[in-house]
């Protein structure tokens, strides 16, 4: 072996020698993480790689905890990606675990204040795993605040038949009677498969009973026309 052979595997070793330690030292770090405090681990979230972000979110959304500090972390991540405030740089899909367990973080408090959060993330999202997350801990909440943004969400993934399952749970959870007309249609509707069609039955036994007459179209009748307006007051002109 020549001497220059020697020099390149002398080389050639130091430098795995070196890749290695960096990497268990990064791994070392992570690993230490699930026996931190929750102010310990809010900063690896803010100062910490990516990979200390999903984990650390991972941790609290695990944890019991009423901390105001911990879900507005999850309010300000929950955008991480598609936002210049937050993230290094905008992409489709660059941080979607970190939107995901910021999400899954969000669902341990179950807040209306979360609402505008979750309703921003999902009008730019493509990644199913946080569309469901979001859409699930909407549910969750409970509040008829959401019911627009879930119709809306219905409507555009009606092809997907996963999001659009969990569009309609959701809006079981709520309970909202605005949602009746639409759990309706997919309930009788052969185009959906049979599993959609019983969950969108489901979720419509589980609303609330309508406050109002449901809006018509104009009826002909001898002597006027009678109509039935948006809040159910009958009227008949001649």
């Amino acid at each position: 072996m020549n001497f220059k052979m020697i020099v390149f595997i002398y080389l050639l070793l130091s430098s795995l020698t070196l890749f290695s330690q960096e990497t268990n030292a990064n791994l070392e770090f992570l690993d230490t993480l699930e026996n931190k405090s929750d102010i310990y681990l809010l900063y690896a979230i803010e100062y910490g790689s990516l990979d200390a972000k999903v984990k650390s979110f991972e941790i609290l959304s695990k944890r019991e905890t009423d901390s105001k500090d911990i879900l507005d972390a999850a309010h300000k991540y929950i955008t991480y990606g598609y936002d210049d405030v937050y993230a290094e740089h905008k992409s489709a899909t660059y941080g979607w675990n970190v939107r995901y367990w910021a999400s899954q973080t969000i669902k341990r408090f179950n807040d209306v204040s979360s609402i505008p959060y979750l309703i921003s993330v999902l009008d730019v999202e493509t990644e199913s795993r946080v569309i469901l997350s979001s859409i699930n801990t909407l549910g969750n909440i409970q509040s008829s605040e959401s019911v627009d943004t879930l119709l809306k969400l219905m409507r555009r993934y009606s092809k997907d038949p996963n999001i659009l399952t969990e569009v309609i749970i959701s809006l079981g959870k709520i309970g909202d009677s605005k949602a009746l007309p639409q759990l309706i249609e997919i309930s009788e509707n052969q185009i959906y498969r049979k599993s959609i069609r019983t969950k969108a039955a489901e979720a419509a036994g589980k609303l609330r009973d309508p406050e109002y007459l449901p809006k018509t179209t104009s009826v002909d009748i001898a002597g006027g026309t009678k109509k039935t307006t948006e809040e159910g007051t009958t009227t008949t002109t001649k």
